[in-house]
């Protein structure tokens, strides 16, 4: 079998098959693993657990050890431009874990059992009667009996199989980047020691704050033969068209403090998109070639679900082919593609929730009402913190 894109998805994938028997060969147009971008990725319970059984209890040892431990995610936050704390949510229980981009591929990629070839490009494929034939830009082919798209919102797989990309662009543009923990610890909202916050600005301008210790992981990465990260402290604005620094700098005095110290390489501007939740999310008939990950379910980072939902992808795919032979690969593809369906769309929808609150504040009159939740929440904290004083008497 051969899989386009060496992300997450595709090489969980890749580590299921292998673990299962299923010969299994990952073409990635990247030079190496480490050669990605993004920061840190959200795993939840269902996506721990789907790796959990994908990968060698050792790799999965050396991701927990190079993960954030469990009380950076505690809760979820939100507050106000000015780091008023406006509400906070406990989040999901269970497993789960937070881990940088490159972390992540890199283990999973060194660790693989079977043949990675970086520096190849996928352009088409061509079928001939059960056989599938991937052909790559420097002219080589390879056949297989199933071909898997697992190369992002762009996918060329998919393009070939819909006819279209099933994504659509957003309206929304970001920007990110990460400081050193040191540099900006000073200041720092207590808040984000247990979890991740998102803020609300003025004129539909919103950020993402997350602190993040991999030095916190109850297993000593040493140990387990995994790399030791930095801790950092990640952000990332949205806002409807791409703006500069200075749409958020005039914000509380920590906001401008995180930017002024983020070094200039370490920022990334980027578009979002979309695929529809409602739609069918895998518009072709179940057969030899399929997708998984944001190839057929591309969805906006704010939910923190893209990764995690391709990890899931990942597995269920290689379950169900476990018990396939080479005549009912698409019947093992078919259960695949109804399963995923379900999960898939419940993700895409919590990540574009965070932007519907970005667009509902994005008016005076709703910016206005954030102003107050604001002030009556500093104000119920505050007799909260005076109760204890008083109720002795």
């Amino acid at each position: 079998m051969v899989v386009v894109g060496a992300g997450m998805g595709g090489l969980v994938l890749a580590h299921g098959l292998a673990a299962n028997g299923i010969e299994v060969r990952v073409h990635e147009r990247d030079a190496r693993a480490a050669d990605t971008g993004g920061y840190r990725l959200h795993l939840g319970p269902d996506a721990c657990a789907a790796l959990r059984h994908a990968v060698p209890a050792a790799v999965y040892q050396a991701v927990v050890a190079s993960s954030a431990g469990a009380a950076g995610f505690r809760q979820f936050s939100m507050f106000d431009h000015r780091l008023r704390l406006l509400t906070s949510l406990a989040t999901e229980p269970g497993e789960n874990l937070l881990i940088g981009r490159v972390a992540l591929r890199s283990l999973l990629a060194d660790s693989l059992p079977t043949t990675t070839r970086f520096s190849s490009e996928f352009t088409t494929f061509s079928r001939s009667g059960k056989q599938i034939t991937a052909h790559f830009a420097d002219g080589t082919a390879d056949d297989c009996d199933l071909l898997v798209g697992a190369d992002g919102v762009r996918s060329r797989v998919v393009r070939q199989l819909a006819g279209r990309r099933l994504a659509r662009a957003l309206p929304e543009r970001g920007f990110a980047g990460q400081a050193e923990w040191d540099d900006v610890a000073s200041g720092m909202p207590e808040e984000l020691l247990s979890g991740p916050a998102f803020v609300i600005g003025p004129d539909g301008v919103a950020m993402f704050l997350s602190a993040h210790d991999p030095s916190s992981s109850d297993i000593d990465p040493v140990a387990v033969g995994a790399p030791a990260q930095p801790a950092t402290v990640l952000w990332g604005v949205i806002s409807h068209d791409d703006v500069d620094v200075d749409a958020v700098a005039r914000w509380a005095p920590w906001v401008r403090v995180l930017l002024d110290r983020t070094p200039a390489g370490a920022v990334t501007r980027f578009p979002f998109h979309a695929v529809d939740p409602a739609a069918d999310l895998t518009p072709w008939q179940a057969g030899r070639v399929t997708a998984l990950g944001d190839a057929v379910h591309a969805m906006p980072p704010t939910g923190g679900q893209g990764a995690g939902t391709a990890i899931r992808d990942a597995w269920l795919l290689a379950s169900s082919l476990a018990a396939a032979d080479v005549d009912t690969i698409p019947l093992a593809v078919r259960d695949y593609q109804r399963g995923m369906a379900d999960y898939a769309a419940a993700a895409v929808r919590e990540s574009l929730q965070p932007l519907r609150w970005r667009r509902a504040v994005s008016s005076p009159v709703g910016f206005g009402a954030v102003r107050v939740a604001a002030a009556v929440s500093s104000a119920v904290r505050a007799l909260r913190r005076a109760a204890p004083s008083t109720a002795g008497r």
